[in-house]
């Protein structure tokens, strides 16, 4: 193998700005606390492909006939949410983070970031099976899921509060698609 010509070398990577020091930021005050990358880790598994909230919207339409409608919403709301954020994923094609002060600590199954699927499915599904179950889930469930996606270093904070944003727009859409359908079909909620 060659020698490496001098002033070939790699120099070193230029400090993180912006939104990659605000990632080693939340990184540096959280990932070393017990307990926060396995609770990250297990949030990014359940919530990947929005598979945990299915799971969660089935077993609720199963178990709760009176409320079956809503879970069965749920689990429509989570399904698109998950979906559009891989259609804009597609379109952006934004890179996920790769500074070098930047640790990632879970695989992901593409390199693409903008915006986080795991926000926008967690927003709508809580969303919905809030109403559902008429708890404060969006308030219990968005936020520990949308700063695991920064503790694991697998998204920027645009990313995420994006992800925010397009989960609340599919949840009410798919609401008020849901009421639609049940007033044409002559149902009730």
């Amino acid at each position: 193998m060659a020698e490496p010509v001098r002033g070939e070398q790699d120099a070193p990577a230029a400090p993180p700005r912006g939104e990659e020091a605000a990632l080693v930021a939340v990184q540096a005050a959280l990932a070393g606390r017990p307990g926060v990358l396995t609770g990250a880790r297990a949030l990014s598994h359940f919530g990947e492909h929005s598979l945990g909230w299915l799971a969660v919207a089935a077993a609720g339409a199963l178990l709760s006939r009176r409320r079956r409608r809503a879970f069965v919403k749920a689990g429509a709301g989570a399904f698109a949410a998950h979906a559009a954020a891989v259609v804009i994923k597609r379109v952006v094609r934004r890179e996920r983070p790769h500074h070098p002060a930047i640790a990632v600590n879970v695989g992901t199954p593409s390199r693409l970031s903008f915006p986080s699927a795991h926000a926008t499915s967690t927003t709508a599904a809580s969303i919905l099976l809030g109403r559902a179950t008429r708890l404060p889930l969006p308030l219990a469930l968005v936020p520990p899921m949308a700063l695991s996606r920064l503790v694991l270093g697998v998204h920027y904070p645009s990313d995420v509060l994006t992800g925010v944003a397009v989960g609340a727009a599919v949840a009410f859409a798919a609401d008020a698609a849901a009421d639609a359908i049940a007033d044409r079909a002559g149902g009730n909620r």
